[in-house]
């Protein structure tokens, strides 16, 4: 299989579960909550006791879906010193980096990559997922617009969960065109 199912997984240590791929009946899913992919079922990745259930996100909806023609995507943005910790990595005085005081916006590094946007068939989101998405190869879609948004490809499905508010972000333009149906 081409697809790295550990890059959709979580790296987050409140939400554990979601740090590697699951397998629950027919599927196998990976996602870090913002954006889920499932794949036929692979041996090697059992089941997660707290994984989510992913059949109430993994719905795939009625319509015809058209290949996305990817637009060349900017450079993420370089990373500036987090405003939350000051540069830290820490919010304790102490600056001892230990699981209750690490900063949780920049999980200790003392910076963070400002987000980047980009819209796609009527949908704004979060540059990094489509950049996942892109990734996993050739997909299809129907609109972005409805919640969360749906990809197809040869092998896997993703479901993408969109920004609902973005004020002030330059967005980019994802496709350079749709192809039609």
């Amino acid at each position: 299989m081409g697809v790295n199912l550990k890059s959709f997984c979580s790296d987050e240590e409140f939400r554990s579960y979601l740090n590697r791929p699951w397998t629950r009946g027919e599927y196998t899913y990976a996602s870090d909550g913002h954006i889920l992919i499932r794949v036929a079922a692979l041996a090697e990745y059992g089941d997660a006791d707290r994984a989510p259930d992913a059949t109430r996100i993994a719905v795939v909806p009625d319509g015809e879906l058209t290949p996305i023609v990817w637009a060349d995507f900017p450079k993420p943005p370089a990373t500036i010193e987090c405003e939350e910790c000051e540069g830290a990595g820490s919010k304790a005085p102490c600056g001892c980096h230990c699981h209750q005081c690490i900063c949780n916006s920049c999980r200790g590094e003392g910076t963070i990559q400002p987000p980047q946007f980009a819209a796609l068939r009527g949908g704004q989101f979060n540059a990094r997922f489509l950049r996942l998405v892109r990734m996993a190869g050739p997909v299809s879609t129907l609109s972005a617009v409805g919640r969360p948004a749906y990809f197809k490809g040869d092998g896997f499905e993703i479901w993408l969960s969109q920004r609902t508010e973005i004020e002030g972000e330059e967005i980019f333009q994802a496709e350079t065109e749709v192809v039609p149906a």
